[in-house]
């Protein structure tokens, strides 16, 4: 389909005419263009995809631009090679504010990242994440902000559209509570060093703003309004057909002119009304448990091929009485474990959900897992019903004779039961170790340990989240499903 041209009315007219070349200055035009919606912010995140159809080096993509001089304020962009020593990657610009350093919080190492401190003119922190994207690919970048006691965290993700996953680029945290996406926010195609003999060209769909806070649902704009630095090297429109629908900009080289300046706004007529992201999925879970310590080790995977997760919550039960003893939740997008305390857990089998709620606040279906909880080696050998191996319960080794039964077996009726575990039966014990006793041991497991990462001493339980489910732990699932998740 041939993309058509924006619609437009104003006072100026249609302007068509004139050359490119007549018109071309040492800089391409930087172009812009913002949602036409009149939807209230302030915003905390914002979602939208994006395609580069033909790369040209030293321009600058830029997929949102927010927060105009505030604190807090910045953009988010793409950018490919030949600038700042970078091959393609991604760029986020954060404005200072005034006091306190922006940090790295979390970097995805798996790509070149560098993070620079305020400087120049600006007054900007530089975040480069290096992933190589390519032309002609459409990638979802997803921006978010939220506050962690007196800080705000600015998190970004990128999603290859082409190899259906997502990642988690950065955390960056900020000096200054309460930072919000500003109430506009907006994209610029820009000619970063003045090669305006080049052509250049960015198209842009699906863009969602939520409030912040969430309360009022996501705002997705189907008209835009685009201005330029100059008129006369700048072309925008849409496609807009049933699953192809998109805003495309193009300025520098050859471009004809078909906008004016300001005032020009285009609709796409086939924008959904709401947005649909896939809830975020755990795919394994691990747990240690640790005996120094007491305490459960919960590890888990998560699929990149969902919504990536933004906060976690877990709860640990007894599987016997349904019971819970170890309850955790954070807000931390790059967590892939926690550590419950495990000093008021009963011995026996427990059951545990893992839930993550994703940045788009969808939850998980919960991650049900079972796993064991034992003495240690050194208290099964004194076991809290006899522990001395005569079967009297008294714990003295020394058979019970005054008022007893005077044989030695301790069950009182006079007879030795031939085994020397005083349960009377005359077999040799079912349980584990020398004189030991069928019942004397009773929910004592004394589990062999397994190798922990950190080479603590730890009884392990490792599947696929499909595990043998008690009673209990078939309750706590439909408890857990029809739950909203926590706040935070």
């Amino acid at each position: 389909m041939t993309p058509r041209l924006v619609a437009f009315a104003c006072s100026f007219g249609l302007w068509l005419g004139g050359s490119s070349a007549s018109h071309a200055s040492a800089f391409a035009p930087t172009t812009q263009w913002s949602p036409a919606s009149t939807a209230e912010g302030p915003f905390d995140l914002v979602v939208t995809d994006v395609r580069v159809p033909s790369l040209t080096q030293y321009t600058y993509y830029g997929v949102f631009h927010w927060g105009a001089a505030d604190p807090g304020g910045g953009d988010l962009g793409l950018q490919p090679g030949g600038v700042e020593g970078f091959a393609q990657h991604l760029r986020l610009q954060l404005r200072a504010a005034g006091e306190g350093e922006i940090a790295s919080a979390y970097l995805d190492s798996a790509y070149p990242t560098a993070l620079s401190h305020p400087d120049g003119a600006e007054g900007m922190a530089v975040l480069h994440w290096g992933y190589p994207w390519n032309e002609g690919v459409w990638y979802t970048v997803a921006l978010r902000v939220w506050t962690e006691q007196d800080r705000s965290q600015f998190g970004v993700w990128l999603r290859d559209n082409d190899a259906a996953r997502w990642f988690h680029v950065a955390t960056v945290d900020y000096p200054q509570a309460h930072v919000t996406l500003g109430t506009e926010t907006s994209g610029r195609l820009e000619d970063l060093v003045g090669t305006s003999a080049w052509s250049r060209e960015l198209h842009e769909t699906n863009e969602w703003r939520r409030p912040a806070g969430g309360g009022a649902g996501w705002s997705g704009p189907a008209e835009h309004e685009f201005w330029s630095s100059q008129a006369g090297n700048y072309q925008a429109g849409v496609v807009d057909e049933p699953g192809n629908y998109y805003f495309w900009h193009k300025s520098g080289g050859h471009v004809e002119p078909n906008l004016p300046a300001t005032g020009a706004v285009a609709r796409i007529e086939n924008l959904p009304e709401q947005p649909a992201f896939t809830p975020a999925t755990v795919d394994e879970v691990t747990v240690y448990y640790v005996i120094e310590s007491k305490s459960a080790e919960v590890h888990w995977a998560v699929s990149p091929l969902t919504s990536p997760p933004f906060a976690y919550h877990i709860e640990l039960r007894s599987a016997l009485t349904g019971e819970t003893w170890g309850e955790a939740a954070q807000v931390r997008p790059d967590a892939r474990s926690a550590t419950i305390d495990a000093s008021m857990a009963p011995i026996g089998t427990q059951c545990g959900t893992v839930s993550l709620r994703d940045v788009f606040d969808g939850w998980s279906e919960p991650a049900t897992f079972e796993f064991a909880i034992g003495r240690a080696a050194g208290e099964c050998d004194e076991p809290s019903g006899d522990g001395d191996g005569d079967g009297d319960g008294d714990g003295d080794a020394e058979p019970d004779t005054a008022g007893g039964d005077g044989d030695g077996d301790g069950d009182g009726d006079g007879d030795g039961d031939g085994d020397g575990d005083g349960d009377g039966d005359g077999a040799m014990p079912s349980g584990t170790g020398e004189n030991a006793d069928d019942d004397d041991d009773a929910g004592c497991s004394c589990q062999p340990a397994f190798s922990h990462p950190l080479g603590l001493s730890a009884i392990v339980w490792l599947g696929l989240i499909r595990y043998r489910r008690t009673r209990h732990c078939r309750r706590a699932i439909r408890a857990d499903a029809g739950r909203a998740g926590p706040a935070g």
